[in-house]
């Protein structure tokens, strides 16, 4: 059994916004708290575990809440603390005073009661198995690692950063985020020199919220090769925002690797040796297998605890534009269905579900744009290999 220190009262977290409420794109698995079953998203870009306060209520366990008076660090927000509390993962065995952090109906996907963030069980064995969407927790190491790729892991940190060589002799960092369901994020120089190796590919956008920072529009293309130190990936997911990152470790991130990116690989983490062990495997990825925004729009409120209106940011060469789609046109329905309602019915969301479905699924959204509703049909695309001369523009006022 170990303990833990007791949990700052700050703690850092992000969520694919308006996507969050969807939980088949992630890593979740059964723990028991002081005996009671939870589910939980096994995120390692995050610090510890942390609960839902409605699954702190639901478990009847104390709180210690924060200083009104506190203020935390940019990227952070405030968390209360809970009474210690025995949690298991099958064979490990946890005591922890928990953070417990304030998520609305809107981002919390049903069913889920809270995150395992990396520094919980950095002191223990994890096989990572992502195109499985299944983790192992164990106490020892007890699989051959002699034939896979090893790196060292970031020993001061409580999320899951691992260092690469660099070809000048520097290290490089990669933060290993099996919260985030995309591909490769990089800095701002490695994505320019991949542009220049890579012109001409078309482009969608996702969003993310991050809390106690706020929202960020991501620019997605796809790469059939790309190389991070020893790890060469083909056919997945390219995005530059290294932003929550450079939160955990500062301007020296080179990458963050989703669960697109990570499904090209086994990993298996030995936290009390500092090791990553990494091994291809023989999963083939294409556009059409990946979940992403075949609209090339993203409709998002301009501050998401605040504002209501749902306002689109298009890319100009995606289906969306072709359609009639501008930037700011406010988003009133898909379909028959009243979005404008977000906030308190959360049915509503994930949006993501209707701009991921397959490639000719068409759709009739209602817009808001000078003051006058638009009725604007458009079609889902394989923006990866997408021919815009292919589409129609159809706009009824």
């Amino acid at each position: 059994m170990v303990k833990s220190f007791l949990i700052s009262v700050f703690v850092s977290i992000s969520f694919s916004t308006l996507t969050i409420a969807d939980s088949t794109n992630q890593i979740t698995f059964d723990a028991r708290i002081n005996g009671h079953l939870v589910r939980l998203v096994f995120d390692t870009g995050a610090e510890s575990l942390m609960l839902f306060r409605t699954t702190a209520e639901r478990l009847g366990l104390k709180l210690t809440e924060p200083q009104d008076d506190l203020q935390p660090p940019k990227g952070m927000v405030k968390a209360a603390i809970s009474e210690e509390c025995l949690v298991e993962f099958g064979e490990v065995t946890h005591l922890n005073h928990l953070p417990i952090v304030d998520l609305p109906d809107y981002i919390r996907a049903p069913g889920i009661d809270g995150v395992l963030g990396w520094g919980t069980i950095n002191q223990n064995v994890v096989e990572i198995y992502p195109e499985k969407k299944k983790i192992i927790i164990h106490n020892k190491l007890s699989v051959d690692t002699s034939q896979w790729i090893c790196w060292n892991i970031r020993s001061d940190l409580n999320n899951l950063v691992v260092e690469i060589p660099k070809k000048d002799g520097e290290k490089g960092y990669i933060l290993i985020d099996t919260g985030s369901p995309y591909g490769v994020s990089l800095n701002t120089d490695r994505w320019q020199q991949w542009i220049q190796e890579n012109p001409n590919q078309h482009s969608t956008l996702f969003a993310v919220s991050y809390l106690g920072q706020g929202l960020l529009i991501i620019e997605e293309k796809w790469a059939k090769k790309l190389t991070l130190g020893e790890l060469t990936f083909t056919d997945v997911p390219v995005s530059k925002g290294v932003q929550a990152g450079e939160g955990i470790i500062g301007e020296g991130l080179d990458a963050i690797l989703g669960l697109q990116a990570l499904s090209c690989c086994s990993w298996i983490v030995d936290g009390t040796a500092g090791k990553i062990y990494i091994k291809s495997n023989l999963l083939k990825r294409s556009p059409q297998n990946y979940q992403y925004n075949r609209l090339g729009v993203v409709f998002v409120p301009e501050d998401i605890r605040k504002s209501n209106a749902l306002i689109a940011h298009v890319v100009e060469t995606g289906p969306a534009y072709s359609a009639g789609i501008r930037n700011g046109d406010v988003l009133l329905k898909v379909d028959d269905l009243n979005v404008t309602r977000w906030r308190t019915d959360p049915s509503i969301l994930p949006l993501s579900r209707f701009w991921s479905q397959p490639s000719g699924t068409e759709l009739i959204l209602i817009v808001m744009r000078d003051g006058k509703p638009r009725k604007v049909k458009v079609t889902l695309q394989e923006i990866f290999n997408y021919d815009r001369s292919s589409t129609e523009i159809n706009i009824e006022n």
